[in-house]
């Protein structure tokens, strides 16, 4: 119950934070069809939806991020740091960060490029 009043209060500040990063967005698609035209009626209210889905989408992540796992990972972060085995923080450190790198489909994309413009002197298991 108190988890959820904790969202409950914390939701407004997020769909204002969201808003205005998509704010300057939605005025340049605005702006860019005021000029060109380029999408028709049936088009904008798909594209309309789908920002008012990211808009809600967003705030409800940010705020189930900041409201439910920062606070949890702190608590977790201090209880070990505080405890007689603070040294576990680097490994477990080492293996988050293994994990959020190996996840990020951007970092394949780059390991292939590597491997393709070194012609495979460098490869994609050494980065």
């Amino acid at each position: 119950r108190d988890a959820a009043l904790m969202f409950v209060h914390a939701i407004p500040e997020y769909l204002y934070h969201v808003a205005v990063a998509l704010f300057p967005i939605v005025l340049v698609f605005v702006a860019f069809q005021m000029l060109c035209r380029r999408y028709k009626r049936h088009q904008l209210g798909k594209i309309a939806i789908g920002f008012v889905f990211s808009y809600f989408g967003l705030s409800l992540f940010l705020c189930g991020v900041n409201v439910g796992f920062m606070p949890v990972g702190q608590l977790i972060g201090a209880g070990i740091a505080n405890s007689a085995h603070a040294w576990l923080l680097i490994p477990i450190g080492m293996v988050i960060g293994y994990f959020i790198v190996a996840a990020e489909p951007a970092v394949h994309v780059l390991t292939k490029q590597v491997e393709e413009i070194s012609n495979g002197l460098v490869t994609a298991f050494i980065l």
